[in-house]
């Protein structure tokens, strides 16, 4: 009696092979030495498969041979003898993806990093630029061929060929992926809109700040919390398997309690994609510039972060409380993304300054600068602007600031806020 011990998940799984050999005489084309049903759920998933094999030329002859193997019709692998070649050996790799779908393949030339320059194969150049995916769904049954196309008065001959699974360790992609990799799915926010240096965006100084940890910043403007989501879902490892920072909402309709509540269930299954024991963090949705206390905006994103922080308590980094003093005033505008700079020229206790350019000012914009109190709106005809409050210094070729009234983003220091606040947390989380 012997004792059989479980197999460890991570151990090669053979799916299919033959060491019989099996002969094709040239003459009439591509014929198949070799097919199976690959059975649907027969591969793991987020796996490698592993192709591999022996092949023989009985002749010299003219070039024209070549080898293949396609999975439901699909070309996976191909190779092209030259003609005084009387042996070849094939190997390819595919990945299969967390759901099964698909296959992704880097090359369907399987002997390029053997010897590309001794005619196994095509040269480096014809790997693809980049991963290509093919629609080959493994939960179900799938024919797969192997082909040899000997030309005439040649004969060619499988003699053994394999397929064989390797499988990760208990979560698998992230066993791939570096150590605490993490993803930041997002819109403009994340992508660092408004920020005055490459680096000032909450994710950039993330990333410096936590040198070696790979962060990848996954901010796309203008995205609202369906299309963020969306991206999460169809990004099979990193929207599941890789550490998340979600950043969402702030370009949804939030004014009613139905918009609100669509936001969260967005984020919820944002979370729920998740694989087991990943991290996360959700951020609360900060406010535009004329949406302070007493605005309506203001009252709805309270009512929406609320529902955020009731939903995630754990991993929720409260954005909206950091940048505006714990929720009782708006953000300040020194910490607002620029759009519009100029000198100016004025008075103490003067409502007129004149500016030397006016590009990029608009009515409405507020106006940071020495001598000219916080929250200063403008009007502007030409030149010349009027301010919403008196100067309280003279300024003489002073520099000046314009904020836009409805400005949502943050520059350099308003984001140090963003991460200084995150990173908090994932210290918290051990992120």
């Amino acid at each position: 009696m012997s004792l059989q011990l479980p197999i460890p998940d991570n151990t090669p799984v053979t799916i299919a092979g033959s060491s019989t050999p099996v002969q094709i005489y040239g003459g009439s084309g591509a014929a198949t030495a070799a097919t199976f049903t690959l059975k649907g759920n027969s591969v793991a998933p987020d796996s490698l498969l592993e192709i591999t094999g022996l092949c023989n030329f009985l002749l010299p002859n003219t070039g024209g041979r070549a080898l293949t193997m396609s999975i439901g019709g699909a070309l996976v692998m191909q190779s092209f003898p030259t003609a005084t070649m009387g042996a070849l050996q094939f190997k390819q790799m595919l990945y299969v993806s967390p759901d099964l779908k698909s296959v992704d393949l880097y090359t369907q030339n399987a002997n390029d990093v053997l010897s590309p320059t001794a005619g196994q194969g095509a040269p480096f150049s014809a790997h693809l630029a980049v991963k290509t995916t093919l629609a080959i769904d493994m939960t179900a049954d799938q024919p797969v061929l192997i082909q040899l196309a000997p030309v005439a008065g040649d004969i060619a001959e499988l003699s053994a060929w394999s397929i064989v699974n390797h499988r990760a360790a208990a979560n698998p992609t992230r066993s791939f992926a570096p150590a605490n990799a993490l993803w930041c799915p997002g819109n403009s926010l994340s992508a660092g809109t408004g920020s005055v240096s490459p680096s000032g965006g909450w994710v950039s100084q993330l990333r410096i700040s936590r040198a070696g940890q790979v962060i990848v910043n996954g901010g796309i403007g203008g995205q609202t919390s369906t299309q963020i989501l969306a991206r999460i879902l169809a990004d099979k490892v990193r929207g599941r398997y890789w550490n998340c920072i979600f950043e969402m909402g702030r370009n949804d309709a939030w004014s009613t309690a139905p918009q609100q509540a669509a936001i969260v269930a967005n984020i919820q299954a944002a979370v729920a994609n998740l694989a087991p024991g990943v991290k996360f963090i959700v951020c609360t949705v900060t406010p535009g510039a004329n949406e302070g206390p007493g605005t309506g905006n203001w009252t709805s994103l309270q009512a929406l972060n609320a529902l955020i922080l009731a939903a995630f308590p754990s991993n929720t980094a409260d954005i909206f409380a950091a940048v505006t003093a714990g929720g009782t005033a708006n953000v300040p505008l020194a910490n607002r993304a620029v759009t519009a700079s100029t000198t100016g020229t004025w008075a103490s206790a003067s409502t007129s300054v004149t500016v030397a350019s006016a590009t990029g000012i608009v009515n409405g914009m507020f106006v940071l600068g020495a001598g000219i109190p916080t929250g200063t709106t403008c009007t502007i005809s030409g030149t010349t602007l009027t301010l919403s409050a008196a100067t309280t210094a003279a300024g003489s070729a002073t520099a000046l600031t314009f904020v836009g009234a409805t400005e949502g983003h943050f520059n350099d220091i308003g984001y140090g806020v963003w991460k200084t606040t995150i990173q908090t947390l994932m210290t918290t989380l051990g992120m």
